[in-house]
């Protein structure tokens, strides 16, 4: 089992942190507003996905 605690920043293309399998689970802990949480989470969201 792989245990990996990043900061949300840290999640980039340069790293590889896709699940394994289907039972994988992430776990994202909130400590600013809503609206910047979803803003932050769009920008990582549009940087990440794969064409």
């Amino acid at each position: 089992v792989d245990n990996i605690s990043c900061e949300l920043g840290d999640l980039d293309k340069k790293k590889n942190y896709e699940s394994k399998c289907d039972s994988d689970k992430t776990l994202y802990k909130s400590v600013g507003t809503a609206f910047s949480d979803l803003i932050t989470a769009h920008y990582f969201y549009k940087s990440l996905k794969i064409e």
